[in-house]
């Protein structure tokens, strides 16, 4: 897991260089936040992750004919994304087809948001 602060992520190409060396690219580096801010809620941890080669086929299954095959997660509308306020999953719904489920925990409600897209 890498972590990005303020500053590590202000551009495409600050992202793209702390993906490459595995640390925050900021030139002043970025500070972290404290003990204290995330326990106050003042930080806002956001995770993206790539499924989309677990299944490369569709499921075989005796009888049946797969028509999407979504990531399972706990019930975001209860804010079951755990650490994460916000989150994005890349996968494969079916063979031949990438997928995008976003969850995003909105500041003025305290309920989250699930779409999932295609490519």
């Amino acid at each position: 897991m890498l972590g990005l602060y303020p500053g590590d992520y202000d551009t495409a190409t600050l992202v793209r260089k702390s993906l490459t060396q595995l640390r925050g690219a900021a030139n002043p580096p970025a500070s972290r936040p404290s003990f204290m801010d995330y326990m106050n809620g003042r930080v806002v941890i956001s995770a993206v992750t790539n499924w989309a080669s677990f299944i490369s086929d569709d499921l075989a299954l005796p009888g049946c004919t797969q028509r999407l095959h979504i990531p399972a997660l706990p019930d975001l509308q209860a804010g079951g994304v755990g650490l994460f306020s916000n989150g994005c999953i890349v996968f494969r719904p079916r063979a031949g087809r990438i997928g995008v489920m976003v969850a995003e925990k909105k500041a003025s409600h305290p309920s989250y948001s699930c779409q999932s897209l295609r490519a």
